[in-house]
């Protein structure tokens, strides 16, 4: 069961946008609902809660009348506006479906405040798909522009041609946006195609992201000024399966402080001045990371003066700035993905228990839980396996590699259970700062955190350097089998516990319980594009859990 005092708590230290996220994380929990409203509510009294409307609305630019509730297909809004008023600043304890009929709607749009997840769902076509996906493009035409601010919105299956005239900062004077994501707003884009290139008249950007999460799926993103302009202040994007383009003397991407990831997705920049290239201005940390990686494509940064331009490093900044772009060590040709086809057998250098495997300076090394001065080993391939002397022979479990360091756990020993190699070579025992059954280690944002099945109240260690570590309150007594870090947060997983089979931490030493899936014997976790996934050894069909990880900025 989740914490009212926590969750009411985040709410209040960060913003309504919050609020959304927890009514559909809550949605089937009415008890919970009702009781974090009511203390929501104690927070900030303007909170209006409207129980009026169903979970659909419908708006037909053809047929429609803004005079009407909009509640059914015959009783339709004209204009998408007119919806979002509706939905805007109220909280609804069912998920709300703006349903918008095919046409053309020859309006501006502003989302400000909505904060229940609201998803307004255009209609598919059967022309030709945008590419790069087999989604059909829409037949619902948003002619003007689309600005979202501090709201948790999804659109589906829409196509923006227009734009607004929308200021995006203090110091520069407003430009031609067609869709911007502004203001701790939460979005979600999928099928959506934004092409004010098709446009006669001014120049406009595409997509617009400040101080907010993008998530754009099966989207066709390509400005006649530049695709993605910009992701700014603290912004995440993450495009998957999408077409991003610029066309006219000008760049795809300007990222300032701001994460974009692009995954499977095509980028192309297109008639370009070579003093304008694809990739400009990565500024105050702003990063870019592809896979799968195209070397081939005319991938430039840009420096100040315009006329400087440095070619792509892989992982590295450039010259006078902080940003970089990097592939995260995957490096493609086009349109050639990742796939594992068949797996073979290799001969291992001893028929020890191995249990743990790592990958880090060009070297795969394994750790053991069996075996005599033996129980580990290092292979540069994965296949050709070399025995190494271990530093002890303690039951290793774990090992992980990071910050130039190979660091393992173990389940036994005295004072002995963790080892240190700078090479997987030379091993040198470290004093861990409890006797406990330490299972698991990972390296994550400047920190070694292991994870344990015993002790009391301390069955978490943290290190910086994998020398020195210090015990933290682990959340619960469970029997933590596995720790992972991703997309900013530590996440371990436990083989007991009722309800309560999951923790989390922002920093590795504070710890917060989450509500597991189901009550299996979780063994181990990952993650990977967006995604934590963990495995378990027991359970009925279920032994698989899976949680989306999304970017929140206060």
């Amino acid at each position: 069961m989740a914490d009212l005092n926590n969750e009411t708590i985040l709410y209040k230290d960060a913003s309504r946008r919050t609020l959304g996220s927890l009514l559909q994380r809550y949605h089937d929990n009415d008890v919970f609902l009702k009781n974090m409203i009511e203390r929501l509510h104690s927070f900030d009294s303007t909170l209006v809660i409207d129980n009026t409307l169903t979970s659909n609305l419908y708006v037909d630019g053809t047929n429609g009348n803004d005079a009407n509730d909009g509640l059914t297909a015959g009783t339709a809004l004209k204009t998408i506006q007119s919806a979002v008023d509706k939905v805007s600043g109220k909280v609804f304890l069912v998920p709300q479906v703006v349903n918008v009929a095919a046409g053309t709607y020859v309006e501006d749009v502003t989302l400000n405040n909505v904060l229940t997840k609201v998803r307004f769902q255009g209609v598919r076509g059967s022309g030709v798909p945008t590419v790069p996906s087999t989604v059909p493009k829409s037949l619902t035409n948003v002619t003007g522009g689309v600005e979202i601010i501090n709201s948790n919105i999804q659109m589906y299956d829409f196509t923006i041609r227009g734009y607004k005239f929308i200021e995006y900062s203090h110091t520069s004077p407003p430009e031609n946006i067609s869709l911007a994501v502004l203001e701790n707003s939460l979005f979600e884009g999928y099928g959506l195609d934004i092409e004010p290139t098709l446009l006669t008249g001014p120049n406009a950007f595409a997509l617009y992201v400040k101080k907010s999460t993008a998530s754009m799926n099966h989207c066709v993103i390509a400005g006649n000024r530049a695709g993605l302009y910009r992701t700014d202040v603290s912004s995440y994007v993450n495009l998957r399966n999408s077409k991003l383009s610029n066309l006219i003397n000008n760049y795809s991407i300007a990222v300032v402080s701001s994460i974009v990831k692009m995954d499977k997705a095509t980028y192309d920049n297109l008639d370009f001045n070579p003093l304008r290239p694809a990739w400009y201005n990565l500024q105050a940390g702003g990063q870019i990371f592809i896979e799968p990686f195209d070397v081939n494509k005319a991938l430039t940064q840009e420096t100040t003066p315009f006329s400087s331009s440095d070619p792509l490093m892989d992982g590295t900044a450039f010259p006078g700035i902080t940003g970089k772009i990097s592939d995260a060590g995957h490096r493609h040709p086009s349109n050639v993905y990742s796939e594992i086809s068949n797996w073979t057998t290799q001969t291992s250098a001893a028929n020890n228990s191995w249990n743990s495997v790592a990958y880090g300076n060009g070297l795969f090394v394994a750790v053991s839980s069996s075996g005599t001065g033996n129980r580990v080993m290092t292979s540069p391939d994965g296949i050709n396996w070399t025995l190494q002397t271990s530093a002890a022979d303690n039951n290793w479990y774990g090992v992980t590699y990071g910050n130039g360091l190979f660091v393992a756990v173990a389940q036994s020993g005295t004072g002995d259970h963790v080892m240190t190699s700078p090479d997987g070579i030379n091993w040198t025992i470290r004093t861990p700062p409890a006797d406990n059954q330490w299972n698991s280690v990972v390296y994550g944002n400047g920190l070694f955190v292991s994870v344990a099945n015993t002790g009391i109240g301390n069955r978490v260690m943290t290190s910086p350097d994998g020398i020195n570590w210090t015990i933290r309150t682990s959340a619960a007594d469970n029997d933590w089998r596995s720790v992972v870090y991703g997309n900013g947060l530590f996440v371990a997983v436990a083989q007991s516990g009722t309800g309560d089979r999951v923790m989390t931490s922002p920093d590795g030493i504070n710890w917060t319980l989450r509500t597991s899936a189901a009550d299996n014997g979780w063994y181990s976790v990952a993650y990977a594009k967006g995604m934590f996934v963990a495995v378990g050894s027991s359970g009925s069909g279920n032994r698989v859990m899976t949680a989306e990880s999304k970017v929140f900025m206060k």
